[in-house]
């Protein structure tokens, strides 16, 4: 692995192959990988969906409804 860019957000890596070290390699947890990807679906529907105002986010006090809270907020801040 030469070079490696970040998950689930827009990112550009230039690699020059004539002298490269390589990079490190990072693996993340699989539930904060999962949490990007979700929170990246989301946020892709917001933008994609057209809508310019906010959302509203039915709550029910349990742990669902805090999960679909706070996905919501770090999708669309």
């Amino acid at each position: 692995l030469l070079a490696q860019g970040k998950q689930f957000v827009e990112d550009l890596i230039v690699v020059d192959l004539c002298d490269c070290p390589g990079v490190p390699f990072v693996k993340k947890q699989r539930s904060e990988e999962m949490y990007e990807a979700i929170t990246l679906a989301i946020r892709d529907y917001y933008e994609k969906s057209g809508r310019s105002h906010g959302v509203g986010v039915p709550l029910g006090g349990d742990l669902d409804s805090a999960l679909t809270l706070a996905l919501a907020v770090d999708a669309l801040q």
